[in-house]
């Protein structure tokens, strides 16, 4: 789970700009022989979303490059460790805007530099509270 705030600025009529920035809490996994372990991120993205549709209204597709500080822990027995990396990543989505509200799916990685090891699927619901 998680919260990021979002800001959007028209470019032409069907693109936008956009950043995010926030933080994701990821719930403890416990792994035999190692411990409980979790990696927490705080995201810090900048991109582009296309409406597919006209009025900046239904299905969009957005991608997003940006630094992301991996909080990681794991805990075991005799004791723990933790340790933060900032790391270059991005993403790609799709989603659905409906007035003030939308609907995305999100497939992202954290560190480009392994982008297998740390993938992330995550969804999301947003509402708009302000506009200027």
């Amino acid at each position: 789970g998680g919260v990021l705030l979002t800001a959007e600025y028209p470019l032409i009529e069907s693109v936008s700009a956009t950043a995010r920035i926030g933080f994701n809490y990821q719930l403890d996994k416990t792994v035999p022989a190692v411990g409980d372990m979790h990696v927490h991120s705080i995201p810090i993205l900048f991109g582009a979303k296309y409406y597919v549709m006209p009025e900046r209204q239904g299905l969009f597709a957005a991608a997003e490059i940006g630094m992301f500080d991996l909080m990681s822990s794991v805990s075991a027995a005799g004791g723990s460790v933790s340790q933060n990396d900032l790391k270059f990543g991005g993403g790609v989505g799709l989603g659905w805007q409906m007035k003030q509200w939308n609907a995305r799916v999100n497939l992202q990685s954290h560190d480009f530099g392994h982008f297998g090891d740390l993938m992330m699927v995550s969804a999301g619901v947003g509402y708009q509270f302000a506009g200027f």
